[in-house]
Parts: C-alpha cells; structure tokens; sequence
C-alpha cells in the first residue's frame, strides 16, 4: 500500500455516499536471525531477536523471550511484534556430530616414572595444556593434563588427572652372615 488519503464514492439508485481516510504504512520490526548454520554436538547457539526492537517476541517453541538458546537440529522461526506491526524470520540449524575425545579416567603412575597420554581420534588438529600439537603426550609429573582437538568444523576439550604414586619403601636390614646349616 502506499500512504496518502483515499477517498470512496458509491452511488446506489440515485443516492450518493463518500467516505474518506488517511494511509499511513507502517514499516514492521526488521529481525535477521542470520544465515543457516551448523553447530558442534553438544554445544548451542544463542539467537538474539531483541535488535528488532519488538514489544513481543514469539518462537517456533513457543518462548516468548527475546533470546533463545539451540541445542538440537530443525528450523527455528521467531515472530517479532512492535505493537503495530509484526516481522518474522527462520534459521535452518543443523548439528554436526561429536568428534568423541576421550583421555580416559584419571589414573596414576609411579613416583619417578611417566605416563603416556594418547588420543583416540583421527584426522584431528591437537592441542595440548602445553601448547604441543602431538597425538600423544609424555606427563612425567601429576596434575591435570587436557587435550583440545579440532575437526569437521567442531572442537573438543577433554581432560584427565594424574597422581604419582610414591614408591614402596622398605629396609632388609644391616648386611648380615649366616653359617651353613
């Protein structure tokens, strides 16, 4: 529609009527809630329609607030109403799966000793506490040891804690002779 002021004329069996009203367009919220996206597995995305400006805000999920926090995969549409108007927008977000790091449990090692960390992944970028890049990693000393993998557009961050276990300590005694039989 274009504003201005419209007038009607109707004539029905010689009689006249008129009417007149003032248009006025009105430009609803713009809401962008970006381009379709992927996330990692287990991780989330905040969508923000409060930049619209609305009064209202409604969401495929029915929330009603004007962020909403995404976990899982399908479309996502909010409606943005600023009182007189109301816009909408969709995003497509999918999920990318998880690479599955695992150092395993926390464990120990003697005292004096090491232990070899290792991951269990593939065709991945490494990251290790000490910024070594390596798919194994020496610890010589306890304490906690986390490894960062990167890969398929996903990161991942596992850590393991590492005790070292004194060794036994014990005496036999002073050196000592003994007759036979």
């Amino acid at each position: 529609s274009k504003a201005g002021k419209y007038k009607v004329t109707i004539e029905l069996s010689g009689c006249t009527a008129s009417d007149s009203t003032q248009v006025r367009v009105i430009s609803p919220a713009a809401i962008n809630l970006g381009r379709d996206t992927s996330i990692c597995d287990r991780q989330s995305l905040l969508l923000d329609a409060s930049k619209a400006g609305g009064r209202t805000y409604l969401w495929s999920n029915g929330s009603t607030a004007a962020t909403l926090q995404v976990a899982t995969a399908g479309l996502v549409w909010v409606e943005v109403n600023d009182g007189q108007c109301t816009a909408r927008d969709s995003i497509n977000i999918s999920v990318l799966p998880a690479l599955g790091l695992n150092l395993g449990r926390d464990t120990s090692f003697c005292e004096g000793g090491s232990f070899t960390l290792r991951s269990n992944l593939g065709n991945v970028t490494y990251r290790w506490q000490d910024g070594s890049s390596n798919a194994s990693f020496q610890a010589s000393t306890a304490g906690v040891y986390w490894l960062e993998a990167s890969g398929n557009g996903c990161t991942e961050r596992d850590s393991v804690n590492l005790s070292a276990q004194p060794l036994p300590r014990f005496e036999l005694g002073p050196d000592t002779s003994l007759c036979d039989g």
